[in-house]
């Protein structure tokens, strides 16, 4: 599980219950919205990164900055989880970016989200100190910095993608949060 929980995921949503879900006579979509606030939304973002062809659309909350869909940034190269660079050596299947770039993306912080305390960049089970150095110098200094810098590359490759900054917010999950996930998953529902 620690290792690929994508993989553990996919055998229980995917193969499990889904098929379960059918069998009992639902209409089911093969493709999920992913929700995800500060360690959940990293988890998002990769498992996004690694299968979007099973993602209709994902929110990202709090920490959202890494990995970023490219292969290199400003001339280096940027292994996962930074970049994609090598994730068909680490997961045996290329990135697909025509199909990363179909789903839509809501990102959303605090404007106070500043407390070095939930910097996942200072996790060392996320990101080496090579990895978080390299994040804080090109994408942000700050959370707020790199959600703002995640938007802005993700529009600019041509991902469907929208930015919502919380006045007087810090790193918490309130509930306007909730609602507007809640109105933007509705917004890509079938």
């Amino acid at each position: 599980m620690h290792y690929r929980p994508d993989l553990k995921l996919i055998d229980a949503v995917w193969n499990q219950y889904i098929p379960q879900l059918q069998k009992a006579g639902y209409i089911v979509d093969e493709k999920v919205f992913f929700m995800g606030f500060s360690g959940v939304s990293t988890f998002s973002m990769r498992f996004t990164i690694i299968h979007p062809e099973l993602v209709k659309a994902v929110w990202l909350g709090g920490s959202v900055h890494a990995p970023i869909p490219a292969s290199e940034y400003n001339g280096t190269e940027i292994n996962y989880p930074v970049g994609v660079n090598d994730l068909e050596e680490l997961t045996g299947k290329p990135f697909n970016l025509e199909v990363y770039k179909t789903v839509p993306h809501m990102i959303v912080i605090g404007e106070d989200d500043t407390n070095p305390q939930h910097d996942v960049t200072d996790f060392r089970e996320c990101y080496s100190v090579a990895d978080a150095n390299f994040i804080r110098s090109n994408f942000g200094k700050t959370q707020v910095e790199r959600a703002r810098f995640f938007y802005e590359y993700l529009v600019s490759i041509g991902v469907p993608a929208k930015f919502s900054l919380h006045a007087g917010i810090g790193h918490e999950f309130t509930e306007g949060m909730i609602v507007g996930a809640f109105l933007f998953f509705k917004s890509h529902k079938d």
